[in-house]
């Protein structure tokens, strides 16, 4: 656990508009009321049938023909999606489409389609608001195709509470106008719906399928709360696994990469990650950036919001820009490395619905995996350096004029290795490089699976340090070694203050827990601030002040020359030096 220091003195849209403006069926009450039974009529007494003198009887009328429309004739077949969230009796004959969330049958005859839909809605959201934001967004979408010819003929709630549409206009920019037919609801934290559209010119061979659509059309509640939970995604190539949330769908599959959507529409989220054969180098991160923004920046309608560099390994630029076929929308990019992986990510979704995707969106980078292609035999025999990846590297100037760099050292070798040396390289904001140096691993032997961090002081003479925007550090060679690495030491106990020049002093007492009597300790305090995370790693090979048998306790001093950033706690790890 952390110990606590003590204080001294980041569109393309694929809209359906009959999957926004789902709806589900209701079920109709029988009509009727107390049936009359006819009353005979009264025999006189005086008077009895003859059989001579039967009456000629009334001729019964035939009932007149009635045309049944040809759309009734189409024999029906019940349909159910593979989330079981629903079933639905459409036509057999007409063409299934898997949408996210639903399905959508289209007579390719004549341009008719009906959409049976649901969309888990996030438990963060009302219903009610986001069924009524749907609603808006979509006949703001409409209407945009083609104002001349768009009508809303029904748009209002039933004493049931499902909302009915009815309307006319081009439900594709470059589309007929046609009528569109729907209505929706919210249930069991879901959203259910059904719609029915098709060219005006034949929708009077069309709407008489409407009823049967509403009437056999089941939503499945259980099956839906179960849908509501998050799913683990892991992408074909193995690169990376995340966590989609309630209410989004895979839009699109790449290699490398994948195409996110939720399932009303309205936001995407795309991943991909590529392949290095080292860490990329923070300039192959932003010209990475500047590629996914393009000519953006350059047109009229681009506002940027925001740009920075979360660290000299994270590049991200969130922008407002008009697209020509959706309107405008927020984007937000990052690019950043993960080991020898580049990834980036594209997040974009209607300002005015910014925050209610924002948790989403969140949550999804956060769940973000990155797994590195397996490493064979072949491949580590021929590059001692394959498989050793420099974690963020982080710096800080010393009030004496001395530049401090560190990183963590990650070895994903399934081999121990020895005798790593780094590169140190240093660059100005022009990513111009002002000098290099050299150093050797501290520590002994790093395990497989373990993480070394590295930790030096670079002097005022090595270059102009004010210059100095980030440091890239470079695994330059290492060595597989076959014998076990050293038991590390023991944290005893300890504390750290912090003077009023920012200096971090660490009184540390450690426990030699390996089997033979050690003389010296390379010792790293890992620094952190409130929200935990590492701010640096400051290490020091010290010569201890006796010779340390195993089991016993020695006490070590460790400074960290100020200022440094805010800090909170930290964690002490000794090692076995070279």
């Amino acid at each position: 656990m952390p110990k606590s220091i003590r204080l001294g003195t980041n569109r393309i849209t694929y809209l359906f508009v009959g999957l926004i403006l789902l709806l589900i069926p209701i079920s109709f009450a029988a009509c009727g009321g107390d049936r009359k039974v006819p009353t005979p009529l009264p025999v006189s007494p005086t008077s009895s049938p003859s059989a001579t003198s039967t009456p000629d009887p009334t001729p019964i009328p035939s009932p007149t023909p009635t045309s049944v429309p040809e759309i009734l004739r189409v024999p029906l077949r019940e349909y159910m999606p593979e989330s079981n969230a629903f079933s639905l009796q459409a036509p057999a004959e007409w063409e299934v489409i898997e949408v996210p969330g639903g399905v959508r049958f289209e007579n390719k005859e004549d341009g008719t389609a009906i959409i049976a839909y649901f969309q888990p809605i996030p438990i963060t959201t009302d219903p009610a608001e986001y069924l009524s934001s749907a609603i808006s967004e979509t006949l703001t979408f409409v209407e945009s195709n083609s104002p001349e010819d768009f009508e809303i003929l029904k748009d209002g709630t039933g004493e049931d509470g499902h909302h009915q549409i009815e309307l006319v206009g081009k439900l594709e920019p470059t589309g007929v106008v046609s009528k569109l037919q729907a209505e929706m609801w919210t249930d069991d934290g879901a959203l259910f719906g059904i719609s029915l559209e098709g060219p005006i010119k034949n929708w009077g061979n069309v709407e008489p399928l409407w009823p049967l659509l509403r009437q056999g059309y089941t939503p499945n509640p259980v099956e839906t709360t179960l849908l509501g939970l998050a799913e683990t995604y892991v992408h074909p190539s193995g690169l990376f696994t995340m966590t989609i949330p309630v209410g989004w769908g895979i839009a699109e599959e790449m290699d490398g990469g994948v195409l996110l959507g939720d399932t009303g529409g309205y936001a995407q989220l795309s991943i991909t990650a590529t392949e290095f054969n080292r860490r990329p180098k923070p300039a192959e991160l932003s010209a990475a950036m500047e590629a996914m923004l393009g000519d953006l920046p350059q047109q009229e309608t681009y506002e940027e919001l925001a740009r920075e560099e979360a660290s000299s390994d994270e590049r991200l630029v969130e922008f407002e820009a008009l697209s020509p076929d959706e309107g405008f929308y927020r984007t937000e990019l990052r690019v950043f490395p993960a080991g020898s992986i580049m990834a980036a990510t594209s997040f974009n979704a209607p300002p005015q619905d910014w925050d209610l995707f924002a948790p989403d969106y969140q949550a999804m980078i956060d769940s973000l995996q990155f797994q590195e292609p397996a490493l064979d035999d072949a491949m580590l025999d021929s590059d001692p350096v394959v498989g050793i990846d420099v974690g963020e590297v982080m710096l800080y100037r010393a009030s004496g004029g001395s530049l401090w760099v560190s990183a963590p050292i990650y070895n994903r070798r399934p081999r121990n290795i020895g005798d790593m040396t780094f590169a140190v390289e240093l660059y100005d904001a022009e990513d111009k490089l002002l000098a290099a140096e050299s150093y050797r691993m501290e520590q002994r032997i790093l395990p497989a699976g373990g993480v070394h961090y590295f930790s030096q002081r670079i002097p005022p003479k090595l270059a102009n340090l004010d210059n100095v925007a980030y440091a890239d550090v470079k695994i330059a060679d290492a060595k597989d070694i076959e014998r076990e690495p050293f038991q590390a030491w023991g944290y005893a106990g300890g504390a750290a203050e912090l003077d009023d020049e920012g200096n971090v002093t660490l009184k540390i007492n450690l426990r030699n827990a390996g089997g033979d009597v050690r003389r010296s300790v390379y010792v790293v305090a890992l620094l952190y601030d409130a929200d935990g995370k590492l701010v640096f790693a400051r290490g020091e090979t010290m010569r201890l002040p006796y010779a340390t048998p195993p089991g016993a306790e020695v006490d070590v001093k460790l400074t960290a020359w100020g200022p440094l950033p805010e800090l909170a706690s930290f964690d002490v790890i000794g090692e076995v030096p070279r």
